[in-house]
């Protein structure tokens, strides 16, 4: 949740058209931090950005489409960073042998001897 802030600031900032870094960087530290808490932040992040845009819309200095442009590439740029610690995990979790087993029911996984 610490990102959060984050991931607004980088938002805000594409959305002034400033810099669309802070908004890589943060992509990449959420995302190199904990890839399985990302995506809840990407909801809330995506929320975020629907009320900016649409708060946006009517300032003379806002353009649409270059923000949005902006605002892929660096989020395609965080992905592509976080990636190393992505992919190997990912990799590994697919070849994982455990993940083609059914997995046991509470009642199945113990055997009782009662005699």
């Amino acid at each position: 949740m610490i990102f959060f802030p984050l991931l607004c600031y980088g938002i805000d900032r594409v959305l002034l058209n400033k810099s669309w870094l802070p908004l890589a960087l943060a992509v990449f530290l959420t995302l190199f931090a904990n890839f399985y808490f990302a995506w809840i932040l990407a909801i809330g992040t995506f929320i975020y950005l629907i009320i900016r845009l649409l708060s946006r819309r009517k300032a003379g200095d806002f353009h649409f489409w270059q923000s949005v442009g902006k605002m892929a590439l660096a989020v395609i740029l965080g992905l592509g960073m976080s990636a190393v610690v992505f992919l190997p995990t990912a990799l590994f979790a697919t070849k994982s042998t455990r993940i083609h087993q059914p997995s046991p029911t509470a009642w199945s996984s113990f055997h009782l001897n009662i005699t």
